[in-house]
């Protein structure tokens, strides 16, 4: 996620576009659950409705401020995403890994495995039930098959070639939907109530490049498992938006101990589970080049990691920005009149 930022110039140049690509999004989401009988993607749908609905919630109890309103629903989706430990999880576990297959294949090393997790046509099989079925199994399964597959195999075996691009961990597939709904909720947000600035909005083209490669993906069902490892931004996520209801609150102070705390979280979760995860996963994405097929796997991938990595640097800059701000509050004041 990419920060907020306050209502636009009445002068909108990029709100029109940005919201056609939406309503295409979304009627190709129909398309694919009604006429392909793809009922597995109602999970994207419900994902929508549910920030919605957590979206009047606040809005009806709390405030109607809408960047406050649009900031507590992204609190809630990044908490949501990463309080499960699944991202602590990933971030321990999966950076190791992933460096130490960039190592073997730099090498020429290859090293059969045998499958860890169930394929993801048994995953598929899963959703016989119905897409609903995903409220009847909390995210924290997830993390206890993952955590047993990786203590009793080791992590290195989760994240090769095959397994990231071939198969799908358990309840993945559900949990991208829903997050793919996330985003679409919040680009319709934000394109209502004006969240956003500038020609080009990164915060926009953040959610279209995520909506365009987890949406193929999802369609396709190949490289389920590596966009699940990019959710682990989610994480430094939940500091950016509490950053921004800190100062909606007025508290401001630079030099006291919460603020101090939160900018060290901030920085760190940035670091490492952000910035590093994402350089990480496009560099595999390199080394695996040759094992990819000819089809759209790899350049999509390629593109939606070129884009967060370049999307992530600017968050950075405006991150440094800030906080030299927030540490030198006169000096901006007087620069800024």
């Amino acid at each position: 996620m990419m920060s907020r930022t306050t209502r636009c110039p009445k002068e909108d140049k990029a709100g029109p576009f940005f919201l056609a690509t939406l309503v295409l999004w979304f009627v190709s989401v129909l398309f694919e659950i009604l006429f392909h009988r793809r009922s597995e993607l109602l999970a994207v749908v419900a994902g929508c409705f549910f920030y919605q609905f957590a979206n009047w919630v606040v809005r009806s109890f709390v405030s109607r401020d809408p960047l406050f309103v649009n900031t507590s629903v992204s609190l809630l989706h990044s908490s949501i995403t990463s309080a499960s430990g699944f991202s602590y999880l990933m971030i321990e576990a999966g950076l190791e890994a992933i460096v130490s297959l960039i190592r073997l294949d730099m090498l020429g090393v290859s090293e059969h495995r045998e499958t860890l997790l169930q394929p993801r046509d048994a995953t598929m099989a899963s959703w016989s039930l119905g897409p609903m079925a995903l409220y009847h199994c909390p995210e924290r399964h997830v993390v206890f098959i993952l955590v047993n597959r990786w203590l009793e195999n080791g992590s290195v075996g989760m994240f090769e070639h095959a397994e990231l691009v071939g198969r799908t961990w358990p309840w993945a597939y559900p949990a991208l939907c829903f997050s793919c709904g996330y985003f679409a909720y919040d680009q319709w947000d934000m394109l209502q109530y004006g969240l956003y600035s500038g020609w080009i909005p990164s915060i926009l083209m953040h959610h279209l490049v995520l909506l365009i490669c987890f949406t193929l993906a999802l369609y396709r069902n190949v490289t389920i498992n590596y966009l699940i490892l990019t959710l682990i931004c989610e994480l430094h996520s939940i500091f950016l938006h509490v950053r921004k209801v800190r100062r909606m609150a007025g508290i401001r102070d630079a030099t006291s101990k919460i603020v101090k705390v939160e900018w060290l979280l901030n920085w760190v979760t940035f670091t490492l589970a952000r910035t590093a995860p994402h350089i990480l996963i496009t560099a595999k994405l390199f080394c695996d080049a040759p094992k990819f097929g000819k089809g759209i796997e790899l350049p999509l991938a390629l593109f939606g990691m070129f884009g967060m990595n370049f999307l992530n640097a600017s968050l950075g800059i405006d991150l440094f920005h800030a906080f030299k701000r927030e540490r030198n509050p006169q000096h901006a004041n007087a620069h800024h009149e």
